[in-house]
């Protein structure tokens, strides 16, 4: 795999105690991929080299044994370099989505047309709703995949397939 399509989760930090252990760095939606994965990549000259797990020390703050690191002469080189997954090693964070983002789009259906601009969301339990201006009152747009169409993030527009009598509701 090359570089860029590994998912950069956080940092190593410093080695922690004799024994080669490491503190790391973990973004917060990463935590729980880090937590269940069994191996971590690190570059190496350059270029990112698996280390299994041995264990997980402690959870608050992040502190791994790695395999084959047994002293801090063997962690050194790793403290200070950036932290990765294979997308693969991801757990749920791939399908979790920042659906706020989302504010300051504009919807368009295909038989409608513009139907205007996303101005709030609501993110419940079963679903996800965009709140939308549309002829002088709010609407609630339900996002999810069989409506959608298209994701344009540079025209910051979304297209979908609204069901017949949506907008009247």
């Amino acid at each position: 795999m090359k570089l860029q399509e590994y998912i950069t989760i956080g940092k190593v930090g410093k080695s922690y105690g004799k024994d080669g252990a490491l503190k790391l760095g973990v973004e917060e939606h990463y935590e729980q991929s880090a937590l269940g994965s069994t191996v971590l990549f690190i570059p190496v000259d350059g270029k990112p080299a698996p280390f299994f797990v041995e264990a997980y020390l402690s959870e608050e703050p992040l502190i791994v044994k790695l395999e084959e690191v047994d002293s801090k002469e063997d962690a050194q080189p790793l403290c200070n370099q950036p932290l990765f997954l294979r997308p693969q090693d991801l757990q749920g964070e791939e399908e979790e989505e920042d659906y706020q983002a989302m504010i300051g789009y504009t919807i368009h259906d295909e038989e409608a047309g513009e139907i205007g601009l996303i101005h709030d969301v609501q993110e419940l339990p079963e679903q996800v709703l965009a709140v939308v201006a549309y002829e002088g009152r709010d609407i609630l747009i339900p996002i999810n995949e069989h409506f959608l169409r298209d994701f344009d993030p540079e025209r910051k527009t979304i297209l979908m397939g609204l069901p017949a009598g949506l907008l009247e509701l």
